[in-house]
Parts: structure tokens; C-alpha cells; sequence
């Protein structure tokens, strides 16, 4: 080959590999928002409490004994669900109040809100999340394969 041709394509092949890398990952995109969307509330919340304490979505969950009957039905279940939710975007209190309603209730349903406790900027908060995922350790929703033992030899080779 003529040396004019070949460093004519290695020059085409840099420029191609140039313009088509990928890029790097936008760094506002890897933030994680939500973490700081809570510790501006928690920070807000402590220079201006709210005077008159409603929440403008309703009336806040109570995690009493006895305040609020748990969810019977599916439809019940979802509302109160979505409830928590709602309450979980509210101040420190009101989400230590949605964590404990979660506790009480103990249904599967309330495991992703416990996980977004688990990151809340309030430690009261990721404490009661913890207390509350005590429940679940251990447990998983999938049945076992094989009901009996497999013996040693077969068992080491997975």
C-alpha cells in the first residue's frame, strides 16, 4: 500500500472514532435529586415552621395505635399507599408519622417507601425505616425450587 493512503485512513478511522465515543454522562443527570429535595425541606422546615401544621394534600397519616383503622381492601390498601406517599414528601415529622403507619400496617406493599426512608436526611426517620424492614429480613417472596436437601457433592457445585 502507499504510505499517503494509509495515514490517510488511520487519519479517517481517529476522526470516526473521535466524534462517535461516547460521551460522558451528563453530571447533573447522576445526582441523586430527591436526597436533596429532602434536606432543602428539612432545612426549610426548621428556619419557618408552618403555623397552622395541615398538610395541603389532607389530612396527615397517624401512626397511633387505634388513630386510623389499617387497610382492608385493594382499593383501601392503594389509597393509603398513595397517602404515604404523599405524607413521605412532607417535613421531618409528618414522615416519621408516614414510617410508623407504614410499621404498623406491615404489609409488602410499603417496602419502597421504607426504602426512601432508609435515605431520608431525618436519622429519627431511617431509624424507624429500619425498625420497620426488621419485618421482611429474611423473607422472600419466591418458593423454593427443591423441598428436600440435595446432597453434598451436587450442592457445591452451584
Amino acid at each position: 500500500m502507499h504510505p499517503s493512503l494509509l495515514a490517510g485512513s488511520a487519519a479517517v478511522l481517529v476522526a470516526l472514532y473521535w466524534l462517535l465515543a461516547r460521551r460522558r454522562p451528563n453530571v447533573a443527570a447522576t445526582i441523586d435529586t430527591q436526597a436533596i429535595a429532602a434536606l432543602n425541606r428539612a432545612q426549610i422546615a426548621l428556619l419557618a415552621p408552618d403555623e397552622s401544621g395541615q398538610l395541603p394534600m389532607g389530612e396527615p397519616v397517624q401512626a397511633a395505635a387505634g388513630v386510623l383503622p389499617l387497610p382492608a381492601t385493594p382499593r383501601e390498601r392503594a389509597a393509603f399507599s398513595r397517602r404515604l406517599a404523599a405524607q413521605l414528601a412532607g417535613d421531618g415529622p409528618q414522615r416519621l408519622a408516614a414510617i410508623e403507619a407504614a410499621r404498623r400496617w406491615g404489609g409488602r406493599q410499603t417496602l419502597p417507601l421504607l426504602y426512601r426512608g432508609l435515605r431520608d436526611v431525618d436519622p429519627a426517620v431511617v431509624r424507624a425505616a429500619a425498625q420497620a424492614m426488621e419485618r421482611f429480613r429474611g423473607r422472600s417472596s419466591a418458593s423454593p425450587a427443591f423441598t428436600q436437601a440435595l446432597p453434598r457433592n451436587v450442592a457445591r457445585t452451584r
